[in-house]
């Protein structure tokens, strides 16, 4: 299956800054926000991406994951402001809509 996910290159990577040094924590961007733990994108209780045009990302530990809803979730630029959902658990994508 096909995905929406901007940042699926990054599952199971450990990011790092400039300087080498695992990322932790929130780090803000010009136009998102990611959230690590560790180095693994991560956000708990929340995306650990968020885009200013309302693309957001949930990841746990390195995967994409959500239980409680779709992981990845974009608002379609269309005049009716349909939204695109995917659902994911520990990596794996089990269905898009």
């Amino acid at each position: 299956m096909a995905t929406q996910s901007r940042l699926l290159q990054y599952t199971d990577k450990i990011c790092r800054d400039e300087s080498g040094i695992i990322q932790n924590g929130d780090k803000l961007f010009p136009k998102m926000i990611l959230r690590f733990n560790n180095g693994l994108l991560h956000g708990e209780g929340e995306p650990a991406a968020e885009y200013l045009d309302g693309h957001h990302e949930w990841w746990k530990n390195g995967k994409l994951h959500r239980d409680d809803g779709p992981a990845v979730y974009t608002i379609v630029e269309d005049e009716d402001g349909n939204t695109y959902e995917e659902w994911w658990k520990e990596g794996e994508h089990l269905l898009s809509l």
